[in-house]
């Protein structure tokens, strides 16, 4: 493609030519100043995290089905496991070595709390409450637990105000309490809705789906 577009100049890189403009500048957008030529590469990356993303949301389909039944779950319950196992040249094995950049565009928004994990995935902005409040979450406690599992009460959306119960299975020293005091002021504006469904959503869109 790129030497398609050149050829006319002053020769392509087969021909042992120079392009007269560098090929990074040619996939720039309009607005930016170039041709608004898709790079192959990325729009193939964007065409497998696709995917990725559809998985939690066709768990009625039959490709779904296969996936899950051939390599299980995430522990997060939401993604596939991983396909490190196989021997042959596996669909899978590529799309889900693509998991580590898809999880930097997307985090949860919480509706009842139940299927997003308190402490290990991503919420609130920034990264997860284990990277964050790693004191807190090293003490002996619940891990891989859902939000709601957390909530004081049978319905966490009877009252404005969330009361947290962490399950420590010991008592806190004086070095471990201004960080608890910091993940409850980061709880403060979080309230569960048990009617609404926790979701996933694509942070780089308003409409917080991908496209």
């Amino acid at each position: 493609m790129r030497d398609f577009f050149f050829f006319f100049g002053k020769g392509s890189d087969q021909l042992g030519g120079e392009h007269l403009v560098a090929w990074e500048v040619v996939c720039r957008s309009k607005m930016q100043g170039g041709l608004g030529i898709d790079k192959v590469s990325a729009s193939n990356k964007a065409l497998l995290r696709k995917w990725l993303w559809r998985y939690p949301k066709e768990v009625n389909s039959l490709w779904y089905k296969v996936i899950k039944n051939k390599y299980g779950l995430n522990s997060n319950q939401w993604n596939a496991a991983v396909a490190n196992s196989v021997t042959f040249r596996s669909p899978w094995k590529t799309i889900s070595s693509l998991y580590g950049e898809f999880f930097q565009h997307v985090r949860f928004k919480v509706g009842s709390g139940s299927r997003i994990r308190f402490w290990e995935d991503i919420w609130v902005e920034g990264d997860t409450l284990a990277v964050v409040f790693p004191s807190s979450y090293r003490l002996p406690s619940f891990k891989g637990r859902y939000i709601s599992d957390f909530v004081e009460g049978s319905d966490p959306s009877s009252s404005d105000s969330t009361s947290w119960n962490f399950h420590f299975l010991r008592n806190l020293n004086d070095k471990e309490v201004p960080q608890l005091l910091n993940l409850f002021t980061q709880l403060e504006s979080v309230s569960l809705c048990s009617d609404i469904e926790d979701r996933r959503i694509w942070i780089e869109d308003s409409s917080g789906c991908s496209s």
